[in-house]
């Protein structure tokens, strides 16, 4: 349990300590209701730093870790929002909901987390209205190891138009396939070549995005977003210590 400093006047700072039987300060008089103060140790606090730039009407940085005051964690607004839950421009946090998302829970035009919501979301679990991609995407187009979406590629994809090891859907290319128009080693049905021909099988779509030079820059910004929201937060973090917000 929190043990609280000791009571004083926040008005002259006079020691309140033992003052049971007064509803006045004896140094200023001023009511107790009105200026008995009871501070709360540092080391029961969390960080909280913003900037006094603002963008857009916002702060420039806001940074808010654990708790302070009433507040039981951190949530940070601002145009760069850092915290337990941030919500911002570019929020990084355990939540997180902004233009660009990166958290354990990431919400936001283009997520990027554990569990990512938006219109391009990478992630473990990834949702997204357009692009997703993760261990288990749904999306307009998803890759993953389990897809599902308008046109899924992956180990186990379900879709309008589906390849992968294992695939259903209207359209489908797979070694196991089940589906309408089904492109395999055992069945060629006309439809399905043509679409496949027209829109790209699971060759051209993989060999087109990731083949060569994509390959790298893939892995690359993979990498990345990995390891960016670690970085920013040890930062915010740092300069958070050097002078906390009031």
């Amino acid at each position: 349990m929190t043990r609280l400093a000791d009571p004083y006047c926040s008005n002259c700072g006079y020691s309140l300590i033992g003052a049971t039987e007064t509803s006045k300060c004896p140094e200023c008089g001023r009511p107790l209701v009105e200026v008995l103060t009871r501070d709360i140790p540092a080391s029961a606090t969390g960080l909280r730093r913003k900037s006094e730039v603002l963008l857009f009407g916002l702060p420039l940085v806001d940074v808010a870790f654990g708790p302070h005051g009433m507040e039981k964690y951190g949530h940070a607004r601002g145009f760069l929002a850092v915290g337990d839950v941030a919500t911002g421009v570019i929020a990084v946090g355990g939540r997180a909901q902004g233009l660009f998302a990166f958290g354990g829970l990431s919400i936001g035009l283009f997520s990027f987390g554990g569990m990512a919501l938006g219109l391009v979301s990478f992630g473990g679990f990834a949702i997204a209205l357009a692009l997703a991609c993760g261990g288990f995407a749904l999306g307009a187009v998803a890759f993953g190891g389990m897809t599902a979406g308008g046109y899924a590629v992956g180990g186990v994809a379900t879709g309008y138009a589906a390849t992968g090891g294992m695939a259903y859907g209207w359209f489908v290319e797979s070694p196991t396939a089940f589906g309408r128009y089904v492109l395999s080693r055992a069945r060629r049905d006309p439809e399905a070549v043509a679409f496949f021909t027209r829109y790209g099988g699971i060759r051209n779509v993989i060999g087109n995005l990731f083949g060569g030079l994509w390959l790298i820059a893939f892995v690359l910004f993979t990498v990345a977003i990995s390891v960016a929201p670690g970085i920013v937060t040890a930062a915010a973090r740092r300069w958070a210590l050097r002078k906390p917000r009031g």
